[in-house]
């Protein structure tokens, strides 16, 4: 978000320190407005619920958008996407419907104006969810001696025994043979959180 913020108000910003920039995250503040601004538009926020949300006359936050959109053409063209799903002007794709690359779909039934901040966001987050899953599923094939606990949203919490520690790449490697199916294969980075205590005492460590 400090990039973003230097591209977005390179005026304001002009001379300041990352530091400097970062410390406006608050109300009224660069750093606090850029990154609102930009998660809002990403899941298909318009101007009157911007500026209501974050603080802004509508126009700031029209303005906003339109060099937003102007910097990241491809996020401009990825909401024209999803609404051509929704009015079932893709070949192949039923209207009102959103296929993930897995094969998943979702289908909406009220009007494509009331469902289309919810359809902005059900691509990436399914893709994640059933990444999750599949990770789940590799850790139970590739790593018996991991017991699985739950998936949360974005996250799968295991547990194994401490004499287990140095198989850790074990758990890496069954983790990262998920492959999303783009045209262009992806593999989504892991990252891995450790406690001896609990799941909440569990702090970030490297691979």
């Amino acid at each position: 978000h400090i990039k973003n913020a230097r591209d977005m108000f390179p005026n304001i910003v002009k001379g300041w320190s990352d530091e400097a920039i970062k410390a406006t995250d608050h109300p009224g503040g660069v750093y606090y407005k850029c990154k609102r601004c930009v998660h809002a538009t990403h899941n298909g926020g318009k101007p009157p619920g911007l500026a209501r949300q974050i603080g802004l006359l509508v126009s700031e936050a029209a303005e906003f958008q339109k060099i937003w959109f102007r910097l990241h053409p491809a996020i401009k063209a990825r909401e024209e996407y999803i609404l051509d799903c929704l009015h079932g002007r893709i070949e192949g794709n039923p209207s009102r419907t959103l296929i993930n690359k897995f094969g998943y779909r979702i289908t909406f039934f009220d009007r494509v104006e009331s469902v289309f901040t919810e359809a902005m966001t059900w691509i990436q987050q399914s893709t994640i969810g059933v990444c999750c899953f599949k990770g789940a599923i590799a850790l139970h094939n590739e790593t018996p001696w991991v017991k699985k606990l739950l998936q949360v949203h974005d996250s799968v919490v295991f547990q194994f025994p401490i004499s287990h520690r140095q198989r850790i790449p074990e758990i890496k490697a069954a983790l990262h043979s998920v492959i999303i199916p783009y045209d262009d294969p992806l593999c989504i980075p892991w990252k891995l959180s450790l406690s001896l205590e609990s799941w909440g005492a569990a702090e970030a460590v490297d691979w």
